[in-house]
């Protein structure tokens, strides 16, 4: 009498070789694209979002919404999230006044072009305009500021433009000038 082994026909030569094959293919395959994510989720913003909320779904899951929210904040993809979401909108918000303050100090420039060519008048009037830039210059670079404080750099305090001294970046425009830029007469 034949054992159950003996009767079930052997495994041939190419086909254990098939296998093999197969699942050496399969092992590399996953750990390429394995390593491929770590890469993209370190690289693309988009990625490491997916990434993430993939993370935070399972582990809702698992554990709730209410524990998984506190257990990823305190990871450091979730700080990392957080400190983008930071930086993100203080970027919007620094941008945001910057864009105006260009865009007035365009306006104030063009408009008192036709101003400063009258005799005398106009020389008080580039004084002004000129005042005025270098304040609008001193609250950029206080903006400036703020971003290297939310990035962690350094902040930098100017006290020479060209080898030039120029006034404290404190206050407001100066006293003897309207809101228009117009020396206003006491």
């Amino acid at each position: 009498m034949t054992s159950p082994a003996a009767a079930s026909p052997p495994i041939s030569r190419s086909r254990w070789s098939t296998w093999r094959k197969f699942r050496t293919l399969t092992v590399v395959v996953l750990l390429a694209g394995s390593a491929l994510l770590n890469v993209l989720t370190l690289v693309s913003e988009s990625v490491h979002a997916a990434a993430f909320g993939a993370v935070k779904a399972v582990t809702s899951l698992v554990v709730g919404e209410a524990r998984a929210t506190q257990v990823l904040g305190e990871t450091a993809m979730g700080k990392f999230t957080l400190a983008n979401v930071k930086r993100a909108d203080a970027v919007k918000t620094v941008t945001s006044r910057v864009g105006r303050r260009l865009l007035m100090n365009s306006v104030r420039n063009v408009t008192s072009v036709a101003a400063e060519v009258v005799p005398f008048a106009g020389a008080a009037i580039v004084v002004a305009v000129t005042a005025w830039d270098v304040y609008d210059n001193c609250q950029t670079l206080k903006d400036l500021n703020e971003l290297n404080v939310v990035f962690g750099h350094e902040s930098r305090e100017e006290k020479t433009i060209g080898g030039i001294k120029v006034p404290q970046c404190g206050g407001g425009p100066p006293p003897e000038m309207n809101k228009q830029g117009i020396e206003s007469k006491p």
